[in-house]
Parts: C-alpha cells; structure tokens; sequence
C-alpha cells in the first residue's frame, strides 16, 4: 500500500488508532473497572492514538 497518498495515510494511522484504542479500553476495564468504558473514551483514545502514531510514523519516514 502507498502510504504517501491521502488515503493511505488515514488507512495506517488510523487502524493504528482503533488498535490503540482497543488495546487501552482493555487496560481499563482489566485493571481498574469496566464500568468506566464508554464510547467517548473509545472515540478520543482512536484519535489520539491515530494522532500520535501519525506524528511517530512521520518521524520515523513512513509516511511523508
């Protein structure tokens, strides 16, 4: 996959978002309590973590 279009771009950073969201929706609900977990936090943990990995894959020189 091209990662230097628009499209790819997004495709990458964010599967890499909802991975991370998933990864720390779990963390949550493993280590301190399930009840906390809405579809808020899901929403700004895919977007942040998109938004870092984007950062991380910039400087890394995955994408461009």
């Amino acid at each position: 996959m091209d990662f230097d279009t628009l499209g790819g771009k997004l495709a990458l950073v964010g599967l890499t978002g909802v991975a991370f969201a998933i990864l720390y929706m779990l963390f949550i609900a493993i280590a301190v309590d399930p009840r906390l977990i809405s579809m808020d936090w899901l929403v700004v943990a895919a977007l942040a973590g998109a938004g870092c990995s984007y950062l991380i894959y910039e400087y890394k020189g995955i994408i461009k």
